[in-house]
């Protein structure tokens, strides 16, 4: 995740990070990592499988909980492929396609949106850039992105 305060990027470890040890800043770190909280902390209900440690996936809600986003290790990018998790991204999916919902996948530079069918490759992609799936007339999907302006 992105840390503006600290200057830490997306898909990359913070410097700050001791390996096994935990945030070297703890006492001091920014005010956007005293809030966070990923999905597996604040909903109890989530399997023990499903612990970042385990998958080397993160997820989090965005703040209005229409996004959930699935942020890999950046040493295991494709960690998301894997199951338990993918499975449960995958059902995420389906369950909130119909309402709106997405589930989207970071792996350093790269994203994907899970749709209830397939992952759809969106490359590397700007922070501010925007995106939306469409149905195919062949029934497939495909990804509509905008630059950020």
């Amino acid at each position: 995740m992105t840390v503006d305060e600290i200057e830490k990027p997306a898909g990359a470890w913070c410097v700050n990070c001791a390996k096994g040890a935990g945030c070297g800043i703890y006492e001091t770190r920014p005010q956007s990592c005293r809030t966070f909280s990923c999905a597996w902390l604040r909903h109890p209900q989530l399997p023990h499988n499903l612990r970042p440690d385990l998958t080397r996936v993160v997820l989090a809600f965005d703040n209005n909980a229409t996004r959930l986003v699935a942020s890999c290790d950046p040493a295991h990018p494709m960690a998301w492929r894997k199951e338990p998790i993918y499975g449960h991204l995958k059902r995420w999916a389906e369950s909130s396609w119909a309402s709106g919902g997405q589930v989207v996948v970071m792996a350093g530079p790269r994203l994907w949106a899970i749709t209830p069918d397939e992952p759809i490759e969106l490359g590397e992609m700007d922070p501010g850039a925007r995106f939306a799936i469409v149905r195919r007339l062949d029934g497939g999907w495909e990804a509509k992105v905008q630059p950020a302006a």
